[in-house]
């Protein structure tokens, strides 16, 4: 029947390994009405409301809907049995495009729901067409407008209907003799929006945005929604993620403040945005910060280049962003977000970043306007730059049990750093706990797991595990005091070189200024020259293995100013097994200069140990500690001991199982249980039992209180939160361990 060929158009082409990823069509958007009558028209342009008796279930779906509004209006859509002329209020008169939801005001308590089976497919968006898509039914970019308040959000969610046929037949389309209906409020798979190249949302012709964007808003919460934003032919183009020439800085899901919001007198800071079991992939984005010598954006961002030299694109991202190009906003201070809640999200494929806070405070130690984040139970894979960043928080930041896979991924993004987890001017209470971090693979000078970054004080690492990071454990800048990284367990990190990366072809010659060390990475990038203070990192009670083959430095920095250098690094276990070594020395590598601990003193109560192939005889040459003390000299003095830890990967079969660990991935997308399960503490715990100690273990009792440091705060800090082991096993501090675990393996 020609009057239903409207609600049949668009096909969706699903690949392999991508799921229900849809290429844009054109068919989908446009109708083709040569062939209709006057009165077949009018019917598609204004169709009578449907009447259609239906029933609501909540359903036995996967992914949970909080359903419709009990308070406010709850509005439909759905890109295959929907129009846009019907009033959308309705599950069975919804709208069909996204033109409705983003002409409209929504009011405290409304509710978005999108068809679980629908997909929505944008228009490529450049400067010549972005105005006009904008408001169109063409664009791919969810961008409701509205405030909600306390207590009563505006949602974003799924829905799923069911049409019932002649017989009892279930349809997912609708059609003519359609009896009934059955509206669920969960589904077994989210909408799909494919933003295609989303259009900025205001004057900046090349403003970010995302596939679901929120501007100047607060007291939102955005579930359930699958979303990619790319210009590329995804089946063509596999590794199109990465790819740094797209002319537009793209999101998954954008939240983007640019003026003071609403109500606020003083501290410029939005309300209230959750985004939970969303799945983010295959976002193609671009910035300008490409490092030293490329220049080649500032072609056609023009005067706006300035103000994208932040890693503010990605998966999703919540940010500040400044109106004007100076890097502030419009009365002078800058935005933030004070209780941002980002959990139970998937993000895989994203070119820059994974998922972060931020806002335009980089020179700034007091500005950090976002307080209350919690970054929670995420999982990522293959980030072409940073995994999570956690920045400008003031105070009460946590970033906890979330799996990250494959950061730094990209090969080709020049000069700027990367790294798996990090901090930046974070300043106050803020945790980092129960994480998972392994093959990040390039990040230029970084490629780290973890990371406590510029103007940071009091940030907190404890209970997390990484592994097979190419880049190393942990870095430390020397402005970021105050900090601790205690109970964490770290294998086979520092495999890498930080520059396997390839530079950009005729774009960047630029020599590199940190090279490998001894022919090796290091465990820390320790960028701190200081002999004392709480610029030095506090490290205890962690678990370092360095497996057969691998080489690397204990403690690196790419400061020119002598190998005389401090630490605090007490009751850890550093083992080392088989083939390379391990230095124990300072080094600025670039130099070529290599030197001894500045004080012993700072190295103590650790157990060291290596061994090449019996575990029983211990091998001093898996150590070299440089021009300093000797390995003999420096295990025998202030309390460090030279003993077998009796680890279970020292077991025959730990290595091989340690290896595996680096392919394990996440494949039960759409199975929101399942990815809680995947990033619970119980599994965290399970895989890193590779690393605890088996009974007899002399790492099980022997450990020493740890000193406070000179600063008072240090010392009250490094007793906040700990209460438990890596494993959950209590603490006894009268006889603490020495590693990061207090008990035998199970």
């Amino acid at each position: 029947m020609k009057k239903m060929l409207y609600m049949l158009l668009g096909a969706a082409l699903v690949l392999t390994g991508c799921p229900r990823i849809v290429l844009p069509s054109e068919k989908f958007y446009h109708y083709n009405t040569d062939d209709l009558s006057a009165e077949e028209l009018e019917t598609l342009t204004n169709p009578a409301v449907p009447e259609l008796p239906f029933t609501e279930e909540e359903g036995s779906g996967t992914l949970v809907s909080r359903g419709k509004s009990p308070g406010g209006t709850t509005y439909y859509i759905d890109a295959e049995n929907g129009n846009d002329a019907w009033p959308g209020e309705s599950p069975i008169a919804p709208w069909k495009s996204f033109r409705g939801a983003n002409l409209k005001t929504f009011a405290p308590g409304d509710r978005i729901l999108l068809e679980a089976d629908s997909v929505w497919n944008g228009t490529g968006v450049d400067l010549a067409n972005a105005a006009s898509l904008r408001n169109s039914n063409r664009v791919g970019m969810l961008y409701p407008k509205g405030d909600g308040a306390e207590g009563s959000p505006i949602i974003i969610d799924l829905y799923d209907v069911k049409f019932i046929l002649p017989g009892g037949i279930r349809s997912e389309t609708r059609s003519s003799d359609a009896e009934s209906a059955v509206v669920y409020y969960s589904a077994n798979r989210r909408p799909v929006i494919n933003g295609g190249g989303t259009p900025g949302t205001g004057t900046d012709p090349y403003g970010i945005s995302g596939a679901v964007t929120l501007m100047n808003q607060q007291y939102w919460e955005i579930y359930n929604i699958e979303c990619t934003n790319t210009f590329a032919d995804i089946a063509a183009e596999p590794n199109h993620w990465y790819d740094y020439v797209v002319r537009k800085p793209l999101c998954g899901i954008a939240v983007l403040g640019t003026v003071k919001a609403n109500g606020e007198t003083s501290t410029p800071r939005y309300k209230h945005i959750v985004i939970k079991n969303c799945y983010v992939h295959d976002v193609q984005s671009e910035h300008t910060n490409n490092g030293g010598s490329i220049n080649y954006t500032s072609n056609y961002f023009g005067s706006f280049a300035g103000k994208y030299r932040y890693k503010v694109v990605g998966g999703i991202i919540v940010e500040g962003v400044p109106r004007t190009p100076d890097g502030k906003s419009a009365d002078g201070r800058y935005f933030g977000y004070d209780g941002c809640v980002i959990e139970n999200n998937i993000v895989r494929r994203v070119g820059l970043e994974g998922l972060r806070t931020k806002s335009q405070d980089n020179d700034s130690t007091t500005a950090n306007p976002f307080v209350n984040v919690s970054i929670r139970g995420n999982y990522l894979e293959d980030i072409a730059g940073d995994g999570i960043v956690l920045s400008d928080v003031q105070n009460n930041g946590v970033v906890e049990s979330n799996v990250l896979v494959r950061c730094a991924a990209a090969p080709n993004l020049g000069s700027a750093n990367y790294a798996g987890v990090w901090a930046w001017y974070v300043r106050e209470n803020c945790v980092f706990q129960y994480n998972e971090c392994y093959g990040t693979l390039y990040g230029y000078q970084d490629g780290e797991a973890w990371d406590v970054d510029m103007g940071c004080d009091k940030v907190l690492y404890q209970y997390n595990y990484s592994h097979h990071n190419a880049g190393g454990c942990i870095l430390f800048m020397s402005s970021g005091t105050n900090s601790v990284f205690r109970y964490n367990i770290s294998a086979n990190d520092a495999g890498g070189t930080r520059y396997l990366a390839a530079v950009i072809p005729g774009t960047d010659t630029s020599t590199p200024s940190y090279t490998n060390f001894q022919n090796g990475q290091t465990l820390f990038h320790y960028g701190t020259d200081a002999n004392s203070g709480t610029a030095l990192p506090l490290i205890y009670n962690n678990t370092f293995y360095v497996g057969d083959g691998l080489s690397c430095g204990v403690f690196g920095s790419n400061t020119s100013s002598g190998p005389t250098k401090y630490v605090r690094f007490y009751n850890n276990v550093l083992l080392k097994k088989g083939s390379g070594t391990v230095w124990l020395v300072f080094g600025h590598s670039g130099a070529g200069a290599a030197g001894k601990l500045g004080s012993d003193t700072g190295f103590a109560n650790n157990i060291v140990y290596g061994y090449a192939s019996d575990r029983n005889t211990g091998d001093y040459t898996k150590f070299n500690n440089g021009s300093g003390s000797t390995i003999q000299t420096l295990v025998s003095t202030n309390s460090n001991k030279w003993q077998d830890p009796k680890l279970a990967i020292q077991e025959s079969t730990g290595e091989a199982a340690l290896k595996s660990q680096a392919a394990d991935a996440f494949t039960a997308f759409n199975d929101a249980a399942a990815l809680e399960t995947f990033v619970s503490k119980a599994v965290l715990r399970g895989r890193a039992k590779l690393l605890a100690p088996l009974s007899g273990s002399p790492c099980l009792s022997g450990g020493t209180a740890v000193p406070a440091g000179a600063s008072s705060k240090d010392g009250a800090w490094n007793a906040a939160a700990l209460s438990e082991d890596f494993f959950g096993a209590a603490l006894n501090f009268s006889s603490p361990p020495i590693g990061a675990a207090s008990a035998a393996a199970p």
